[in-house]
């Protein structure tokens, strides 16, 4: 675990021009400096390397090019896989690629403010995708809180559609009787940003050492899914279930659309119409990720108990 909470400033790989561009993105120190920092041998640093091999291995697995990238991690691994997605789908070498998918389990924080608005940016463009998974009770999700720098004092912010995934007990059960634990950093408003700091402290999460080690390995991840996958599907098919839109399991590129008004291909038309509903009845409400205005191109996904399993489970 790296317990740094300093934060270095880079250069905004994303040209574009967005809501709340800067041209340095703060980025936490430890996390960045081992992908971004240039070796003096070589002149090339990790993140450099890690493209180079993407390259090789996507030319020998497709020879015209198009191959899909997806990247993942847990705990360092997550807060790495998280900002080597976001180099990947900021750089035009990788243009060419769809949708790049991140799945991260048990990942810190790595980057502040400027550097969600970039990520998003990217999310909103449908160069990126990222499922967080993250266990309740477990500390290492919730950390970094901020730079601790008296001069240049930052917050933290998570980035990505976070999956909070709850004990499998009575209690768990009870939290998933009405939806999967999803939620996405819509808004960056005061009241926005004390809700989750409150839904997202260390001290409603701690534990016994016992019990974080539990928490944050992987198995408990999976252990923690299959509960909420199988426990979801039985509700479904109970015909104690009055509302018919939570039946489903939902893919990842609909819950984008669902939390974080972010549409793309692939899309049942069902979903669809589903926020289009939502979206009139709080048509009075403004957004700052706007969807695209075409809803025509949506794909419908094909039906089946997978449909969930293809789009996070590694």
């Amino acid at each position: 675990m790296n317990f740094k909470f300093d934060t270095n400033r880079y250069r905004n790989p994303v040209e574009a021009n967005y809501p709340g561009r800067e041209d340095e993105l703060s980025l936490h120190s430890g996390f960045a400096l081992y992908l971004l920092r240039k070796r003096k041998d070589t002149g090339l640093s990790k993140m450099d390397e890690i493209f180079e091999k993407i390259e090789q291995i996507g030319k020998e697995v497709a020879p015209d090019g198009d191959y899909k990238l997806c990247i993942t991690g847990h705990s360092l691994g997550g807060a790495l896989a998280t900002l080597c997605g976001f180099y990947c789908g900021s750089k035009p070498r990788f243009a060419h690629l769809s949708t790049i998918y991140i799945w991260t389990f048990a990942a810190p924080r790595v980057g502040t403010q400027a550097f969600i608005h970039a990520y998003q940016y990217l999310e909103r463009t449908n160069r990126i995708r990222h499922a967080r998974f993250s266990c309740t009770n477990d500390i290492v999700p919730l950390i970094p809180f901020c730079n601790f720098e008296h001069d240049d004092l930052q917050f933290y912010k998570h980035v990505g559609m976070r999956i909070q995934l709850h004990v499998t007990d009575r209690v768990g059960q009870w939290r998933l009787q009405n939806s999967l634990d999803v939620t996405y950093p819509l808004n960056h408003d005061w009241p926005s940003e004390i809700q989750r700091l409150l839904a997202n402290n260390i001290l409603a999460n701690l534990t016994t050492p016992k019990g974080f080690k539990e928490c944050h390995g992987l198995t408990e991840h999976q252990r923690r899914l299959h509960f909420a996958m199988t426990y979801r599907r039985a509700l479904g098919l109970s015909t104690l279930n009055s509302d018919q839109r939570r039946k489903d399991i939902k893919t990842l590129d609909e819950y984008y659309l669902i939390r974080g008004n972010i549409l793309s291909n692939g899309i049942s038309e069902k979903i669809v119409n589903m926020w289009k509903i939502d979206m009139g009845k709080n048509k009075g409400a403004q957004s700052d990720l706007a969807p695209p205005a075409d809803l025509t191109n949506s794909a419908p996904e094909e039906e089946g108990d997978d449909q969930f399993c293809n789009c996070i489970i590694l």
